[in-house]
């Protein structure tokens, strides 16, 4: 979900790797204290012959410490020392050929390293992961995310490393990322990944901003916050187009889709929250601002009837939204991505953007996504998987993995100003990344247990072919999620 790729831009990450092995092997004059050997001069012995006094001289040799400057070519000393047969996991969805260039680029620096990739599919990769390292063969270089609610998990049950030592020893400046995403790989004080792929989450709506036009109404600006609940509201009821003659709904008002991550995003807008901070309760049910969200889109499903249930935008969101059958839906900064190439004549839809307004407390609604690369607690090349981690997470590592690999990783502010080059719909993000809040998740990483009890009963609370009362679906929905939190660390 990004723009084109250009045969230009592959070029322009070869310069970037070349340019930073030749970097690496530059010699480096560095003032070292060594230890070396030295002779010196010492009396030993005096005679005294009548009345002159003979000194008998001897020279010894000696260990003496001096400070001296001495001309080191570190990278070739790094290089000598990097040996090994890695093996490295993703999953299906990181397209080639990013995975081969990174190898490449990282193999013409170190030809004794040997990566062998190993690519999982999406729907079962955390058990495979966890399945490979019972029986001692997890890839050195892994993947466990905190936006998948896996990261703890695999922590406490001593699956990865954390890489404290290796952060401290290199110095590397971890501020060359957004500081969230760092904060995401650390748990209980330890530091266990380098981003690999993030993004601001279900932070906005996109809008076909043509019905604005077409109403008169002053297009927003798409990185401003100024447009209120109500006024979404007011679009939301004003675009929507009922079925004729017992047909099908010419145009849905807006389609949000059943997750944890909108019913966050949209209880942080109502200023409350759906999970507590400690990933311990269920606020929705029990807390006022985040049961008014709940109310909000109970009203747009049920009494309005204005959102699409399953099955009923069969070619999905963004499809339905370029062809006109759908007038906004909630999504974020790698939707917006997606939706601008989905879009086709501008006849019929043109691509628009709402964020969110502020939260009483001055904060953007959001949650911010994302995951790592990490090393296997039992890797035999925990040095070499370290250095081929940085190679994955640097900058020109992250450019290609936005434009190569077609995936989303805003995780760095230097590599934004190439990705606006490519599309201007970077540009809208940028303070959301810089400025967003992280997602509350549950403490027991119970991720799976949590999407389908969310799933379940939040399907049956919006249905409005077969209602239930609002309070009765709020009682049913919160005690199917805080039963799910309540269970033991997976």
């Amino acid at each position: 979900m990004a723009a084109k790729f250009t045969r230009r831009d592959m070029l322009r990450l070869a310069a970037l790797a070349a340019g930073g092995t030749l970097a690496g092997c530059a010699p480096k004059i560095v003032e070292v204290t060594k230890v070396v050997k030295e002779t010196v001069v010492q009396v030993q012995e005096k005679v005294v012959k009548e009345t002159v006094q003979v000194e008998k001289k001897v020279e010894v040799t000696k260990e003496v410490e001096k400070k001296v400057t001495v001309v080191v070519d570190a990278q070739a000393q790094k290089k000598a020392a990097m040996k090994a047969n890695m093996t490295w996991t993703y999953r299906a969805d990181i397209f080639q050929p990013w995975p081969d260039e990174r190898v490449k680029s990282f193999r013409d620096m170190y030809p004794d390293v040997q990566i062998e990739q190993i690519v999982l599919a999406r729907a079962d990769m955390y058990p495979k992961e966890y399945a490979m390292h019972a029986a001692g063969n997890l890839p050195d270089i892994c993947f466990f995310y905190h936006s998948h609610f896996q990261l703890w998990r695999a922590i406490e049950n001593g699956v990865i490393m954390p890489l404290d030592e290796y952060v401290a020893r290199d110095q590397l400046d971890l501020s060359e990322w957004f500081p969230l995403f760092i904060d995401m790989s650390k748990y209980k004080g330890k530091f266990y990944g380098l981003p690999s792929w993030g993004w601001s989450g279900w932070d906005c709506i996109t809008i076909n901003s043509l019905l604005l036009e077409e109403a008169g109404i002053k297009v927003p600006d798409p990185t401003s916050h100024a447009t209120t609940m109500d006024t979404i509201t007011e679009w939301i009821l004003k675009f929507y187009k009922p079925a004729k003659a017992g047909g099908p709904v010419e145009r849905f008002g807006i389609d949000i889709g059943i997750g944890d991550i909108s019913f966050e995003t949209l209880c942080r807008a109502f200023d409350g929250y759906f999970i507590s901070e400690d990933g311990k309760k269920c606020l929705i049910g029990e807390d006022e601002n985040s049961n008014k969200a709940a109310k909000w889109w109970y009203d747009l499903a049920v009494t309005n009837k204005v959102t699409p249930l399953s099955g009923e935008l069969a070619a999905g969101d963004y499809v339905a939204w370029a062809e006109g059958k759908l007038a906004m839906f909630m999504t974020g900064s790698l939707g917006v991505i997606f939706a601008e190439q989905t879009q086709k004549d501008p006849k019929v839809c043109k691509l628009g953007n709402l964020m969110f307004p502020l939260r009483k407390d001055g904060r953007i609604p959001s949650q911010m996504r994302g995951g790592h690369w990490n090393i296997s607690a039992k890797s035999k090349f925990a040095p070499q998987a370290w250095e081929f981690m940085k190679h994955l997470s640097g900058k020109d590592g992250t450019i290609g993995y936005n434009l190569v690999s077609m995936n989303g990783g805003l995780v760095r502010p230097d590599v934004m100003p190439y990705l606006k080059g490519k599309s201007a719909v970077y540009s809208w993000f940028e303070e959301n990344l810089a400025k967003g809040m992280m997602i509350h998740a549950p403490a027991n990483s119970r991720g799976t247990e949590l999407g389908d009890a969310i799933a379940q009963n939040a399907t049956r609370w919006f249905d409005r072919k077969s209602p239930i009362p609002f309070e009765e679906g709020m009682k049913l929905f919160h005690d199917a999620v805080q039963k799910v939190l309540d269970m033991p660390m997976g």
